[in-house]
C-alpha cells in the first residue's frame, strides 16, 4: 500500500507509534506537489513529540497515527533531489497524520 501508515490494523498503528517513541525524527515531503517545474517543493525535518491511534478517515475498519511534531528545518527540493546545502532551521509545532509513502523515518 502507497499510505502504508495510514490504513493500519491496531497492532500496526501500535508499532507505529512505539517506533516513533524511540526513533521520532521523520523526513517529510510531498512528491506530488509541484513549483516551478519541480518535483517536491520541500522536505521538513521533523521531530514527533506524541502520538495517537485514530479512526482512518478514509476506512472507519482501520487506523491511523496522528502526530504532534515540531518542525526543525525545511529543506528545498531540485531536481537533483534534496539541496542540503541550502537547508535552514524552521521552527514550529504542528500536528499531522503520518502517511509513509510521503514520510521516512530516520
Amino acid at each position: 500500500m502507497a499510505d502504508a501508515w495510514d490504513n493500519l490494523t491496531m497492532q500496526q498503528a501500535e508499532q507505529v507509534c512505539e517506533f516513533l517513541n524511540t526513533d521520532p525524527y521523520i523526513l517529510d515531503y510531498c512528491d506530488c506537489c509541484d513549483y516551478e517545474g519541480e518535483y517536491a517543493t520541500k522536505i521538513y525535518l521533523m521531530k514527533v513529540k506524541s502520538t495517537e491511534i485514530i479512526s482512518c478517515d478514509w476506512n472507519s475498519e482501520y487506523y491511523s497515527v496522528r502526530a504532534d511534531v515540531d518542525v526543525l528545518a525545511e529543506i528545498p527540493y531540485i531536481k537533483e533531489g534534496p539541496d542540503i546545502n541550502y537547508a535552514h532551521r524552521y521552527k514550529s509545532k504542528e500536528a499531522l497524520v503520518i502517511t509513509m509513502n510521503y514520510t521516512w523515518g530516520i
